[in-house]
């Protein structure tokens, strides 16, 4: 065979090998932290709880 059938049987089985790989910098575990935060942020918003708004707020006047 010559080098580049080779080079593209290599490329080939490297991208079936790869396809169902996570995204670079993929945490799910992170992701799934920041919905729960917005989620309750959410929830005090829909239920006008001015206190759980206060408790979220940061010292910049970010939530």
């Amino acid at each position: 065979m010559s080098t580049r059938v080779v080079s593209l049987l290599i490329a080939f089985a490297w991208t079936i090998a790869t396809a169902d790989a996570q995204p670079v910098g993929h945490q799910p575990a992170e992701q799934a932290a920041v919905l729960a935060a917005f989620d309750r942020y959410l929830e005090a918003v829909s239920a006008n709880d001015l206190r759980a708004m206060a408790s979220m707020q940061t010292p910049d006047g970010m939530t």
